[in-house]
């Protein structure tokens, strides 16, 4: 039996059981996925590698916590120092970050690619590392970074930059943004989960330009981030490819089979339809 899961907080929102359980199902494997909300981050990884579990996928506000608590980290956890796949082998807890891959495969999806394109992160959490990280990967020039608490923007420069010293990363305090400044704006926060307009918050809205834009949104519902980013004529993409994609790496590291992201991403759409005929 294959025991797999995610842990959180909040975590009922999560699509994640759903999306891998179908695969499971489909590839004719033995197993369960299952969603913890817990308090007790440390105590509750160790708790499933106990019981049995072969991997967990993190998500807010443990993403950083995963990379304190690795035996084994890869190379991108080094950098970002933030995971969010565990792999228990061996007796260790092996910690990976597939949100790096996720977002740049939902950024082309999309139709943009990230080399050169200007690109401001909102939010300095897991996160935001990692799609730093994945940006300048992939031939971005200059990150900037904005955040409410100014310093948290400014340690993932100090974690990141001496991998790229010939590149920028630029922490900046969140009401400083000028979108009409960038080709790529994310999202990178939760503030949107609730309704809450991240616009409002900022006290700055986008204005209409003629210029190319994609407002990219991590989480995985039309938030009025991306209602009025699509209403100003840009382009918008929520967190689903990202969610299916970051998904379908992490099932690889625990299962070594790539599966078929369609059915991921099928199946993450009916489930968000039956939770929204059930509000």
């Amino acid at each position: 039996m294959l025991y797999l899961g995610v842990i959180g907080k909040p975590i009922s929102h999560s699509l994640s059981p759903a999306m891998h359980n179908a695969v499971m199902k489909k590839l004719g494997i033995n197993g369960i996925y299952l969603a913890f909300e817990v308090d007790d981050f440390e105590g509750a990884v160790r708790g499933a590698s106990k019981l049995g579990f072969r991997g967990l996928n993190i998500t807010i506000p443990y993403k950083e916590n995963a990379y304190s608590i690795a035996d084994e980290a890869s190379d991108d956890v080094k950098i970002v120092k933030a995971g969010n796949t565990i792999l228990f082998e061996n007796n260790q807890i092996k910690v990976f970050n597939t949100d790096i891959y996720g977002f740049q495969k939902a950024v082309e999806k999309s139709g943009f690619k990230l080399k050169d394109k200007r690109i401001a992160i909102i939010g300095a959490g897991g996160a935001a590392r990692a799609i730093t990280y994945a940006s300048l990967k992939a031939g971005t020039e200059i990150i900037t970074i904005f955040n409410r608490t100014y310093e948290k923007a400014v340690k993932i420069k100090e974690d990141i930059q001496s991998f790229y010293p010939e590149k920028q990363i630029i922490p900046k305090k969140l009401e400083t943004i000028n979108f009409s400044e960038f080709d790529i704006i994310v999202n990178a926060t939760n503030i949107g989960w609730k309704n809450e307009n991240l616009f409002e918050i900022i006290g700055k809205y986008p204005e209409k330009t003629k210029e190319k834009k994609l407002f990219f949104d991590t989480i995985y519902t039309q938030t009025k981030f991306l209602k009025i980013g699509k209403s100003l004529g840009y382009k918008t993409q929520d967190g689903r490819w990202m969610l299916v994609l970051q998904g379908a790496m992490s099932f690889k590291i625990w299962t070594s089979i790539y599966p078929d992201e369609e059915i991921m991403f099928r199946t993450l759409k009916k489930a968000q339809k039956v939770k929204k005929d059930k509000a």
